[in-house]
């Protein structure tokens, strides 16, 4: 088992906590110091999960909670959380009524849909708002047609919209981002990603539910919902995978269990990634789901998650510094997608066009320097 660091483990404790509403396991706290709480906090902050690991913190004995400076300023950062919640609750609850008058049904994928499975929905940390529009009435107008609807009802509204992505569309509105999704995934990632987006579209069936503000929202089934929160995690494999993610798949699992279609379970490579995502989540969350996974691939995820190699800014100068450099980016990044997603390197069209015109951008700037 990996050997965490006192503000590791003392994260993973308040998580526990947070994700199971019970006092945390005071061991992990007997011995901190200061500067274990200072680090734990800025822990929490870089994962996407401060609010969360403030419910753990609250939790525990006021002997062992951390200085006052530090105490209140994560409690100022979890009630900012919560005021950003509310905001995008709003926000989707107005987009879901504005889409309705005009004969469109609005499904709000992750975000403040996926809140609605945690104990504090609240405390859920959002970034943009998921969408899949399509037609409430198909005797009027297709669901193809309800997308584009929706996305010429915005540029009608002064809205910019962008286009050019072939997954989805995007918009800001209300000063969040905001992606219309023509498809749940990139078709291209992978031959698993077809077959998936078969199944989540048979699996949508949408609920109606009421958010904490008392918007009201429709939301993917829970089947769709474990499916794709499964593999929006491991997409995010070796380039951002994090303990938001984490603490989705175990509130997904904990209310649902490992609920995959036999097809996907099927897929070693995918299935690989989401025993190793399960076995973390029962050995530090405190879900109870009976799964194996290679202990190595146990211990790379963790690794990819605490310590993450930083391939966003480029450090070296010179033009082959700069090939050399993103070329082990590329490569990292082809071995993580490929580590649970299976992509076809070889046949990857886009992938190997987008390297080759990065080559040819250097190599032409090299020489008129």
């Amino acid at each position: 088992m990996q050997i965490l660091s006192i503000p590791e483990r003392m994260l993973m404790t308040l998580l526990e906590s947070s994700l199971n509403g019970k006092a945390p396991e005071v061991s992990s706290f007997r011995e901190a110091g200061n500067q274990d709480w200072k680090e734990c906090a800025q822990l929490a902050k870089s994962q996407g999960v401060l609010a969360l690991a403030w419910e753990g913190l609250c939790r525990l004995p006021d002997e062992l909670q951390p200085y006052k400076g530090l105490k209140i300023s994560w409690a100022l950062a979890a009630e900012g959380c919560e005021e950003n919640c509310r905001r995008y609750c709003h926000t989707v609850g107005e987009l879901s009524s504005f889409y309705r008058d005009h004969g469109i049904s609005l499904v709000q994928m992750k975000g403040v849909g996926l809140s609605t499975y945690y104990k504090v929905p609240l405390h859920r940390e959002g970034g943009d708002i998921d969408i899949y529009t399509f037609s409430a009435d198909c005797s009027i107008m297709t669901d193809r047609q309800a997308h584009d609807l929706a996305d010429a009802l915005m540029a009608e509204q002064g809205v910019e919209v962008e286009l050019d992505h072939p997954k989805h569309s995007h918009f800001v509105f209300k000063g969040i981002p905001v992606e219309n999704h023509k498809s749940f995934l990139d078709l291209d990632r992978c031959p698993l990603s077809e077959k998936a987006e078969s199944i989540l579209h048979d699996s949508l069936d949408p609920q109606e539910v009421e958010l904490p503000t008392g918007d009201r929202i429709m939301i993917p089934s829970d089947r769709f919902n474990t499916l794709f929160v499964g593999f929006h995690a491991l997409a995010h494999y070796g380039s951002g995978l994090a303990l938001h993610h984490l603490y989705d798949w175990a509130c997904m699992i904990k209310k649902c269990g490992l609920d995959l279609p036999e097809e996907i379970m099927a897929d070693r490579h995918f299935m690989k990634g989401i025993n190793a995502m399960t076995v973390l989540c029962n050995r530090y969350l405190g879900t109870d789901i009976p799964v194996k996974a290679s202990r190595r691939i146990v211990s790379d995820m963790l690794e990819d998650i605490l310590h993450p190699i930083d391939y966003t800014k480029i450090t070296v100068k010179g033009t082959w510094n700069v090939l050399r450099f993103k070329f082990r980016r590329f490569r990292h990044d082809i071995r993580s997608k490929h580590r649970f997603l299976h992509t076809p390197i070889l046949k990857n069209e886009k992938l190997w066009t987008k390297v080759i015109r990065s080559i040819q951008w250097h190599l032409t700037h090299s020489m008129t320097e």
